[in-house]
């Protein structure tokens, strides 16, 4: 069987082709890392490793959060190799992320709590125990406050 180009054009097998075909266990990937696209292209030559990549090139971006109170505070990414690109990498590197994460947390373990505790969710369908609960969870908040 012959192999075909686009249009499905037949290209005969040559004996001494110069050029190998690519292998299909292969992946090419191709993004843009920093947030200014280059002014000139340039050809960079002898790097071997993904690492070297990202040693040559030093991709950056910068990421602007907004808060709950809609403030906006920006923070810059430096990337030295694929796995900064991870959830727990970004979240790691990022003040910002690391308090969202931490929120995260706090309220997966307050609903797991409000699903399970058995004790918790009879108190909530009794009236006098969830405002007395509710009450406590005032003072204590405003105690927290002052300190």
């Amino acid at each position: 069987m012959g192999m075909y180009e686009i249009g499905g054009n037949q290209v005969p097998v040559q004996a001494s082709e110069a050029i190998g075909e690519i292998p299909s266990n292969r992946t090419l990937l191709v993004q843009q890392l920093t947030d200014n696209a280059p002014t000139v292209p340039q050809a960079v030559y002898g790097l071997q490793t993904i690492g070297d990549v990202f040693a040559e090139f030093k991709p950056n971006v910068e990421v602007a959060f907004q808060d709950e109170e809609g403030k906006s505070r920006k923070e810059t990414f430096h990337y030295e190799g694929v796995g900064d690109f991870s959830a727990k990498s970004l979240i790691k590197r990022s003040a910002f992320l690391q308090e969202t994460d931490s929120s995260r947390e706090i309220y997966e373990r307050m609903t797991k709590q409000l699903r399970t505790n058995r004790t918790l969710i009879k108190m909530l369908e009794n009236k006098d125990a969830k405002d007395a609960l509710i009450q406590v969870l005032k003072a204590l908040s405003e105690e927290l406050e002052e300190k």
